[in-house]
């Protein structure tokens, strides 16, 4: 996991252990603020913008609370921490460095092929393969992908829009 820009860690927690891979994510009893989205970062890239990167890997993280990272630096893995059932990054950009406190900004993705897309019951069904690839391959620029959306981002890079 890249830094999508250049800025400052503002929060980040490790530690927190994988969930089993396709097993019942963790009871809301379980879970608390700083528990639900596992080992995080938050990125300061702007005045009132954060960019949160969450279900980690745990021991992977590379950054600290004050470090400044540029641009691709290493963050992390992605994992399955937190509330997880599966391999994935919750990636958020927001006005607030607290997760329950944020409320969503719009943002694109510089450039991104697109793959295909996979709905949750596709990739729950592991007797038939997901149909992604070099078929489906499409290069967007300056857009968001759609939610199901398999993508593979070669630049790594955000706009606020």
């Amino acid at each position: 996991v890249l830094a999508v820009a250049e800025g400052v860690v503002r929060d980040a927690r490790d530690g927190e252990p994988n969930q089993p891979v396709l097993v019942s994510a963790p009871s809301p009893a379980d879970l608390t603020e700083r528990t639900l989205m596992g080992n995080f970062v938050v990125l300061e890239v702007a005045p009132h913008t954060f960019v949160h990167y969450a279900h980690l890997q745990p021991g992977s993280l590379r950054v600290k609370a004050g470090e400044h990272v540029r641009r691709g630096a290493v963050l992390g893995r992605v994992g399955q921490s937190g509330s997880a059932n599966a391999p994935h990054l919750h990636f958020l950009v927001s006005n607030s460095a607290a997760f329950e406190e944020s409320e969503g900004l719009p943002f694109v993705f510089e450039a991104f092929d697109y793959l295909g897309s996979a709905t949750l019951r596709q990739v729950l069904d592991q007797a038939a393969p997901v149909p992604i690839g070099p078929a489906f391959q499409k290069n967007c620029q300056q857009q968001l992908p759609l939610d199901d959306s398999v993508i593979r981002l070669f630049k790594v890079h955000y706009a606020v829009i």
